[in-house]
């Protein structure tokens, strides 16, 4: 029970954080690796690794990581240590990926007789990652499992939203929350009267996936009016098709990368890929995922697709930009200073390596001394240690 406690706190520790509502997204395109199958459930985690699950590799759902590897997602896995012989799916991972929770019906999920026989509900299961390995996978309790099916978790602050409808009768589904409190979790509560699936929180708005003229579309509406909305308040997402079944969007920690789940033509799930850019309408951004080598100014291979992505919208673009690093509190004031300078400056000759002229950039280092976050703790630390850009206009 301690563990499922904890594991609100990661979400208290200022994981989550806004995202500016008039940003704009590419066109998705779907992911290379989708089956003929089901591919659904997304959930992204700080490292921009993809979880999901599918039944590619057998007749039940299985849980899987695809791994974020210069830009792209490659070939999933399987989580063997999760997965049971029976259907594993709607995972939530963690931000730091060193916790989950999902829905099975493995043994020890409760059980439940019907006109035709026994049944096995789907409930929600955490684990926790140890040295490395998961954990045996724990039911999480009966305030929040019933003998209905328990889907699609999603955790922000101490509130677990999930989705929850009567066996054999998806139609009826509806978002529930559950309240992390001293020593358990509250007896759910439902949040919407309307047919509802995969919740989650995405900087400011509250995402889900409801019917609207006969398709499951993804919407949203601002989180600080979930517990007494206004229907009239709820706004389908921008870019995608109304004409097709869309659901579980999820994003990146840095808010640029989002991944949806689409009905294809033969009736499975795909998942889709949409890239939105922080620097597109905004005259002042920060990246936290520009990489360094651990108190120097390298830069990491793995910056190299937000330099491409930053330096072709500079080259349309024609703006000038102001690059000032920042570092964590850690290590000598000082030295800070000077290694912030050299950071931005890093930066500045990655993007003349792509062809945008010197005269176009002005660099600065501030070191230690403008924290975004005061905290002392890795995530604060890795908040800290970001570039900003401001865009200078003539």
């Amino acid at each position: 029970m301690r563990d499922l406690r904890n594991l609100c706190l990661y979400a208290v520790l200022g994981l989550f954080v806004t995202l500016p509502s008039f940003l704009t997204a590419s066109e998705p395109v779907k992911i290379p690796w989708n089956s003929n199958r089901q591919e659904f459930g997304a959930s992204i985690s700080a490292k921009g690794n993809l979880y999901f699950y599918s039944n590619r590799n057998g007749k039940n759902t299985d849980l899987f990581v695809s791994m974020r590897v210069k830009g792209e997602f490659q070939s999933p896995e399987a989580l063997a240590a999760l997965n049971s012989p029976y259907d594993d799916q709607n995972p939530f991972i963690f931000p730091e990926e060193n916790a989950i929770i999902f829905s099975s019906n493995r043994d020890g999920a409760r059980e439940f007789r019907t006109a035709s026989g026994i049944a096995v509900s789907r409930d929600l299961y955490f684990s926790k990652k140890v040295n490395g390995r998961w954990g045996r996978p724990e039911r999480m309790p009966d305030t929040i499992n019933s003998d209905m099916m328990e889907e699609n978790p999603f955790l922000h602050g101490r509130r677990l939203y999930f989705v929850r409808y009567p066996f054999g009768k998806p139609e009826q589904a509806r978002i529930y929350y559950s309240e992390a409190q001293e020593e358990e979790w509250s007896e759910a509560k439902q949040l919407f009267d309307f047919q509802a699936i995969t919740p989650g929180v995405f900087g400011d708005r509250f995402y889900f996936s409801r019917k609207l003229n006969g398709y499951y579309q993804i919407v949203s509406v601002p989180l600080t009016d979930i517990d007494s909305i206004d229907q009239k308040q709820i706004r389908p997402e921008p870019g995608l098709d109304p004409g097709s079944d869309e659901a579980a969007y999820a994003t990146s920690n840095d808010l640029t990368i989002i991944v949806f789940a689409r009905r294809s033509k033969a009736g499975d799930y795909d998942l889709f890929e949409m890239r939105r850019d922080p620097w597109e309408d905004q005259e002042a951004f920060s990246l936290t995922n520009i990489l360094f080598k651990r108190s120097e100014s390298t830069i990491l291979p793995e910056s190299d697709e937000i330099l491409d992505r930053l330096a072709s919208y500079l080259a349309r673009s024609r703006v000038r930009l102001q690059i000032t690093g920042h570092t964590d509190k850690t290590g000598d004031p000082v030295a800070n200073i000077q290694l912030s300078h050299d950071r931005a400056n890093a930066v500045k000759q990655a993007l003349i390596r792509r062809g945008i002229e010197a005269k176009r950039m002005e660099t600065a280092g501030k070191g230690q001394s403008e924290p975004v976050d005061p905290a002392a703790n890795e995530e604060a630390y890795a908040k800290n240690r970001r570039t900003e850009f401001k865009v200078l206009r003539d």
